[in-house]
């Protein structure tokens, strides 16, 4: 296994993001259904939060890797005491020997094979039970969509996101903080 990078976890902006990430994992305990929405949201924020710290692109899923895991760790005691916890327990476990493999191999693409579809069903199961909704969790017109969505989602991030670069970002750093602020030259 590899050693910890503490020059990369000790970035402002890698600090920033872990913040942000653990806050929402925290919130989830209290507020399932919003800590998971505002969980998701914070993974999706912190691509755009690391472009402006400019880390090296090829950094970024060691920092958002263990940050997932530790999310699906938070969602055990939550889903404890539900109909889906044996499920998003194996859910989990395969997730688990993905997560490995990838460490063993120095590579993300194992993840194509190893989706993290517990925290989907956890979303799903969280959501019917926030809005009292008729539906049932494992029904094929939901696990369906699920299944194909999470495979293709897997395959972008860890087969054709690569070829994508933190240009936006930067561009949208130029444009607030020269442009709107006035502060970078």
């Amino acid at each position: 296994m590899r050693s910890i990078n503490r020059k990369l976890w000790t970035n402002k902006y890698v600090v920033v993001v872990v913040i942000l990430r653990v806050s929402g994992y925290i919130y989830m305990l209290y507020r399932p259904f919003e800590g998971m929405l505002i969980s998701i949201l914070f993974d999706i924020l912190d691509w755009f939060i690391l472009s402006f710290g400019k880390l090296p692109l090829k950094k970024y899923h060691e920092i958002d890797k263990p940050l997932d895991y530790l999310q699906y760790v938070f969602l055990i005691p939550i889903l404890f005491h539900t109909p889906i916890f044996k499920v998003y327990l194996l859910l989990l476990g395969w997730r688990t020997i993905g997560y490995l493999l990838s460490l063993k191999l120095r590579t993300t693409k194992t993840y194509l094979f190893f989706p993290n579809f517990g925290e989907y069903v956890a979303l799903i199961y969280f959501t019917i039970e926030k809005f009292s909704l008729k539906i049932d969790v494992y029904s094929m017109y939901i696990l369906v969509p699920l299944v194909i969505g999470k495979f293709c989602q897997e395959y972008w991030i860890h087969f054709k996101s690569y070829t994508v670069s933190y240009s936006w970002g930067e561009k949208l750093r130029y444009l607030l903080l020269n442009k709107l602020l006035g502060l970078e030259k």
